[in-house]
């Protein structure tokens, strides 16, 4: 007894200052390896909360999955004359280490939304936990990602889709190097082979702007085989100037990758090969190279290593509850110094407490059936949470106005790309293809996400037995209906849309075609002046009318502005959530929102003058004709989804622009 207290109150020290650097005897144990950790979490920090300082801080995740590979393959190969019977030795040692930091942090995320969060919001949440604690984060965040998804910076778990990568690795890398093995051959060829199929992969999904390539364990797993390579072929004899030379030419490729990379420039494939290539120079270079013996083996950046787990646990909810309390605006410096305190105080504690007695207490098998007992317990609670929508009856205990509060948020989570229950609709490389109803002649409506916003008007139509027309809508997300000008950034699939366009209009005899857009971004993309956009603009209704198409129509830009959003009509903090009733009283004059449209408005009554073409006006539908546009409808609840998406049923009952076209 006195023996099992005094191994419990020993693990709950942990030494400020890790011990001295250099290779430990005991198992290869290598201090830099906890100098790269501690760079990779410090990166990822600083990226989410200054990322003006640290500007390619992301390839940190990169960092920790070359070490991981690195890592996993040295221990599988060390035990691999055990055969089989050591898999469950080895899955039980993953699940103690991750497990315990992960329930805490999902636990509290869990609780913390429960007390501070709109109904939406914790929906989302619990699917998020469930998710996590099934090790699905990447699955979960590749099957809503992206211009579809709500805001990635008001989801808590959004990080953890890296643990979901590398949790899905560790299942199934063993397995592969036991096959491997029995196979016969030499198992670098082979790991080199998985690396190039992967990367190969990871290339193609990046270029067609996939989420499958950011997101896919698939995808991803050419980053962790450089470092299994390194670990299974034989050790490099090198000069003690070449072991310095290869570590600083690593380091350096690694300090160039966060300074340098930027979201969207071919990442993660090929742009993460400098940082994968970087790290794997310096792993190679051994601990007893200079850059890694002293900077890499430095005692700040050790202990970071040793907490790095739980630090990038514990970060990114903190700085999403920022970001849900006050928006879309980056962190103030204060702020920014409060969370990144707060997060390593956070970690060191979840190692003290929680680690570290976990490790060291006996009984490991009921330990890990405890922790998976656990696992299941919070995913059951999760899927419960998404499952009751939030639960909207529970009261907010410091809010007040619960019920007006938890309808806001409700319009904050409807789909800013409906597909309604009769469309027919594909999804394919981020283009939407959908068609409406069966007879009559065929009408098509294309452009982005402000096009197809009006689709549950044709449902409507369609159920009420009023339309006339088979409607085809092919639409992308940022997808401007013109070709020309710049795509945004990460949206370069809309190149397609024109192809996609043109060959159902041939193919279906297409004579009608509405175009929508958020026309000042699209217009905004443009190089060129009013003028040559209506020349351009022209030039292609011209074609399009050698096509067949004998009717065109432009819808004119609707309103739009950051006051329509749901979330601009509450007043949030930690401890507090409440309607601002003068936000929603007061309207937003129609001047103001006049004059962000005024001139897409204009030019596109420019391009209608000159081709021929016709307009079509949403402005009255969406406002009315006062002096001021309500931001909610007659029941008391948000027109708009966001700044400037209508809600789906929104546009049901009250947009009727379209109406007489779809119905004579």
């Amino acid at each position: 007894m006195a023996h099992s207290i005094r191994s419990f109150w020993s693990c709950w020290r942990l030494r400020l200052w890790p011990g001295p650097p250099g290779q430990a005897a005991a198992g290869g144990w290598r201090t830099d390896v906890d100098g790269l950790r501690g760079v990779a979490v410090l990166a990822v920090v600083l990226y989410h909360i200054f990322p003006a300082v640290m500007p390619g801080g992301f390839v940190g995740v990169d960092v920790f999955f070359v070490l991981s590979g690195y890592l996993v393959t040295a221990q599988c190969l060390a035990r691999r004359g055990a055969g089989w019977s050591w898999l469950a030795e080895f899955y039980g040692r993953r699940i103690r280490r991750l497990t315990p930091a992960l329930l805490c942090v999902l636990a509290c995320t869990l609780l913390a939304g429960w007390l501070t969060l709109l109904p939406g919001e914790l929906a989302a949440v619990g699917r998020d936990v469930a998710a996590s604690a099934l090790s699905a984060g990447n699955l979960l965040a590749w099957h809503e990602q992206g211009y579809f998804d709500r805001a990635a910076m008001l989801k808590p778990l959004l990080h953890l889709w890296s643990l979901g990568v590398e949790e899905q690795f560790y299942a199934l890398w063993p397995v592969c190097l036991l096959v491997m093995g029995r196979v016969g051959g030499r198992l670098s060829w082979g790991i080199g082979g998985l690396a190039g199929l992967s990367l190969g992969l990871d290339c193609y999904h990046t270029a067609i702007g996939s989420a499958a390539g950011f997101y896919s364990p698939l995808d991803r797993m050419w980053e962790f085989m450089p470092g299994a390579l390194l670990a299974a072929l034989p050790a490099w004899n090198m000069t003690e100037r070449q072991k310095t030379l290869w570590s600083g030419v690593g380091v350096v490729g690694v300090v160039l990758a966060l300074a340098c990379l930027r979201p969207g420039w071919h990442f993660p494939a090929p742009a993460a090969v400098l940082p994968v290539l970087g790290t794997v120079l310096v792993l190679q270079a051994g601990s007893l190279a200079w850059p890694n013996r002293v900077l890499l083996s430095a005692h700040p950046l050790r202990w970071l290593g040793l907490v790095s787990y739980p630090l990038y646990l514990w970060h990114w909810p903190l700085v999403a509850w920022y970001h849900i309390v006050h928006g879309a605006e980056s962190v103030r410096n204060s702020a920014g110094f409060a969370i990144l305190a707060g997060s390593v105080l956070l970690a060191w504690l979840t190692v003290l407490v929680v680690e570290k007695p976990v490790r060291a207490v006996g009984g490991q098998r009921r330990w890990t059936g405890w922790l998976l007992l656990a696992l299941g317990v919070l995913a059951v609670a999760g899927l419960g949470t998404w499952g009751a929508r939030g639960w909207p009856g529970r009261p907010l205990p410091w809010g007040g106005g619960t019920v007006d509060a938890a309808r806001i948020t409700l319009a904050a989570g409807d789909g800013i790309f409906p597909i309604t229950a009769h469309m027919h609709a594909v999804r394919s490389h981020g283009l939407t293809v959908a068609t409406l109803g069966d007879t009559g002649s065929p009408i098509m409506l294309t452009g982005d996400s402000l096009l197809a916003q009006w689709g549950p008007r044709v449902e409507e139509l369609f159920q009420q037995g009023r339309l006339r027309h088979q409607v085809v809508l092919v639409a992308g997300p940022s997808c401007a209906p013109f070709e020309g000008g710049h795509d945004a950034p990460g949206f370069t699939f809309c190149q397609r849309m024109a192809g996609v366009r043109d060959g159902l209009i041939q193919a279906r005899h297409i004579h009608t075609v509405v175009m929508g857009a958020f026309w000042p971004g699209a217009l905004a993309r443009h190089d060129g002046g009013q003028g040559a956009i209506v020349a351009e603009y022209g030039r292609q209704i011209s074609q399009l009318r050698q096509q067949g198409v004998s009717a065109l129509w432009l819808v004119l830009p609707s309103p739009f502005d950051d006051r329509f959003n749901p979330r601009a009509l509450l007043r949030r903090s930690l401890w507090h959530v409440a309607v601002d009733r003068a936000a929603l009283e007061a309207g937003i004059p129609m001047a103001q929102l006049h004059a962000a449209t005024d001139q897409a408005r204009q030019t596109l009554l420019a391009v209608a003058a000159q081709s021929g073409a016709m307009t079509l006006d949403p402005y009255p539908d969406v406002c009315g004709s006062g002096a001021f546009c309500s931001v909610i409808n007659a029941q008391g609840e948000p027109k708009y989804a966001d700044e400037k998406h209508l809600r789906p049923v929104f546009v049901k009952d009250n947009i009727h622009f379209l109406d007489a076209l779809l119905t004579r």
